[in-house]
């Protein structure tokens, strides 16, 4: 029976400085030796890792690794003007529509975009799951981009809309269409809505 008693004659050890252990001699290493050197090796990197981790955290670095599938390209806080039934549109940050939405339209569609009539799109409400028709439209008197047209039934009044909740979409090149959803709800006070 092989046990501790045969173990070949180690350099360092778990309670030196030094942490890597050599094998004086390799061919006399048994499996009970080979997976004792494996788990101590495991612990010594074990332990250097939590430590890596420690200094990182007090320097203020995060190593976590995380993979982002956020497509909402354009995120907006709404409102009081983005709510209102008489103006009956939603303003759209200008700079996210001409970085993430005009390159991945077609020049006709662009320029229908920007003609006196608008380019007709639809908006799918993800979260409804309800396809929509606006008018994608920009407004050179103002010099900002809008959807009009039927914002506000299916968007404010249907999904209850308030002042200070964050809307998300994104244009989707391949289906020709912008996908709507409600990214985060304001916190409910008496003054977020709108007349």
């Amino acid at each position: 029976m092989e046990g501790p008693s045969s173990a070949p004659l180690l350099h360092g050890s778990p309670g030196s400085s030094s942490s890597s252990f050599s094998v004086q001699n390799a061919n006399a290493v048994t499996p009970w030796e080979r997976d004792l050197l494996g788990r101590l090796s495991s612990v010594v990197l074990n332990n250097n890792e939590r430590n890596n981790e420690e200094e990182n955290r007090h320097a203020g670095i995060d190593t976590d690794l995380s993979l982002s599938t956020d497509r909402l390209r354009i995120k907006k806080k709404l409102t009081v003007s983005d709510l209102q039934k008489d103006l009956s549109r939603l303003l759209l940050p200008r700079r996210c529509v001409e970085t993430h939405v005009l390159p991945q339209m077609d020049e006709e569609m662009v320029g229908q975009v920007r003609s006196r009539n608008g380019l007709q799109v639809v908006v799918r409400d993800i979260d409804a799951h309800q396809d929509h028709r606006l008018v994608f439209h920009y407004w050179a008197s103002s010099k900002s981009y809008v959807l009009h047209g039927g914002w506000i039934r299916p968007f404010v009044e249907g999904r209850g809309l308030k002042l200070g909740d964050e809307i998300g979409m994104f244009w989707d090149p391949d289906a020709c269409k912008f996908y709507f959803t409600v990214h985060c709800r304001a916190p409910s006070t008496p003054r977020n809505t709108a007349g």
